[in-house]
């Protein structure tokens, strides 16, 4: 008897311990970017060029949070020219490189309203319809410009309309709905200088760059206040 209750309690124990570790794995693996994983953010400064000055002989960099590239309000493109199908064909290999579902041009130092989500491109684009607010859709966001542990709940449009150009200088109208709806209005943001940090009510913190804190505090009223607004197709501010 003394032989088969020890033989009990060992298996328990041996089941407690495999449920324990299984519980730890679990909540390892499903937890959003652990402090001990998270890297050291390093920003990028790049240099700012238009299409006309684009260097053609080099691939494009990524700007990474806080470089001032990202909070610029894109120019609209005025040229439908082979500077511009290259501008889109160098921005989709970023894409790829990167691991983007879309991009603006703004996100690798070029002051050029393009934007490209999976294999679209939009040239000068426009929200020219919103389903009611009411069936807004919530997210949670992350991107590939800020550090890895942020992370912002965002209210985005369910469905929209967008008024744009192909790369020929083309008009055309698109209808987006739910995942497409949310990546365009993320890549919008983009062009238009807003982060999804702007969307968050109150200042977010980042364990691998504390200063994110104190380099948002002064302006981030006024960019959450551009974020949020809806009544605006094209949002032009003097923020940056």
């Amino acid at each position: 008897m003394m032989l088969v209750g020890s033989s009990r309690r060992r298996n328990a124990i041996v089941d407690g311990s495999r449920a324990f570790a299984a519980a730890i794995l679990t909540s390892f693996f499903q937890a959003e970017a652990p402090w001990f994983l998270i890297k050291p953010w390093h920003g990028t400064r790049l240099t700012l060029q238009t299409l006309d000055t684009l260097d053609t002989s080099k691939d494009f960099s990524f700007a990474q949070y806080p470089d001032p590239v990202l909070r610029i309000d894109a120019k609209e493109v005025k040229q439908y020219d082979e500077k511009l199908k290259f501008c889109v064909y160098k921005l989709q290999k970023v894409c790829q490189r990167v691991g983007a579902v879309g991009l603006a041009a703004t996100q690798c130092g070029i002051d050029a309203q393009i934007l490209v989500l999976r294999d679209a491109v939009y040239i000068n684009p426009h929200i020219v319809y919103r389903s009611d607010e009411f069936q807004m859709k919530t997210w949670r966001e992350q991107c590939l410009v800020l550090p890895q542990d942020i992370r912002v709940e965002t209210l985005r449009d369910a469905s929209i309309q967008v008024a744009a150009f192909d790369i020929y200088g083309t008009p055309f109208v698109a209808t987006l709905e739910d995942e497409e709806a949310r990546a365009f209005q993320h890549e919008f943001d983009h062009m238009h200088g807003i982060l999804i940090i702007d969307h968050s009510y109150s200042l977010l913190s980042s364990s691998s760059f504390p200063s994110m804190l104190d380099l948002e505090a002064p302006l981030h009223s006024e960019r959450r206040y551009r974020a949020w607004d809806r009544t605006s197709s094209f949002r032009s501010s003097q923020l940056r």
